[in-house]
This record gives C-alpha cells, structure tokens and sequence, in this order.
C-alpha cells in the first residue's frame, strides 16, 4: 500500500490539508481538477534534492506560524475544525484575536481558565474589555 504525505498545500491560499481532502478547509477551492489524482512517491533522485535544499534552506530565517481566530475556527465546517485544533494542539498553529464579539467572549473564556475564575467574574470582564487583543497569539501546545 502506498504511504500518503502528512499534508498537502493548497495553491491558492498556501494553507495546509490533510493528504485525504479533496478541497483546501481555508479557501474550499479543490486540490486536484475532478477525475484527476495526484499520488506523491519518493524517488531516490526527489530524496537527494530534498536533501540539497534542506541543507540551503538552513540559512533562511523560520517561517511565521499560521493564526486563526476564534470566530475564524466557527466558519469552519467539521473536518475544517478538526485539522485546526490538530494544527493548535501540535503547536503547528496559533490562535489570535480579533476585535469582534466571538474573539472577545473567547478572550474572556481563555483569562478565566488561566486565572482559574468565573467567565462572568467582574475582574475578568473588565480586564477582557480593555485589553488590545489584536496583538495577542497564544499557543495553545504548551497547555496539553
């Protein structure tokens, strides 16, 4: 049986899938025209060039982690949801916020778990209302 790759990249928004997807969980755009399947197989002359680039790309600087909101994560329908709490317990995502509601109560949610209080303590929702949350990712990795 054929070993799949861990992920796939889409190619219009450059996000990761998983290698079963048909289409990409940030943009649904597919991966591959209908009727048409792409299989990866490593070949010894596709090792030695992974092995080349890895060895240039050393010097290149890390690339930034993807982010997704809390109000993002809610338009996302099951299996969208799913490989984006995989990405965030991995470590391999990380969440932020935005100034809407959802990113708010969400906030709010989060201090009251790190400061172990009531979600409806005044305490918290005073400091959830005047914090700038739109500078605020959390990896959400070191808490599993």
């Amino acid at each position: 049986m054929e070993e799949l790759p861990e992920y796939q990249i889409c190619e219009h928004c450059g996000k990761r899938g998983t290698p079963v997807s048909k289409t990409c969980w940030n943009c649904h755009k597919p991966y591959y025209p209908e009727g048409e399947t792409i299989f990866l197989k490593p070949n010894r002359n596709n090792q030695e060039e992974n092995i080349s680039q890895e060895n240039k790309e050393e010097n290149k600087p890390e690339i930034e982690i993807e982010t997704i909101t809390p109000c993002g994560l809610e338009k996302l329908d099951l299996p969208g949801r799913i490989f984006a709490y995989k990405l965030l317990f991995n470590g391999d995502m990380l969440l932020n916020f935005c100034e809407c509601e959802t990113c708010r109560k969400s906030y709010r949610e989060f201090l009251a778990f790190i400061n172990e209080k009531d979600a409806e303590d005044s305490e918290i929702i005073k400091e959830a209302e005047e914090a700038d949350i739109k500078n605020i990712e959390i990896d959400i990795s070191v808490f599993s």
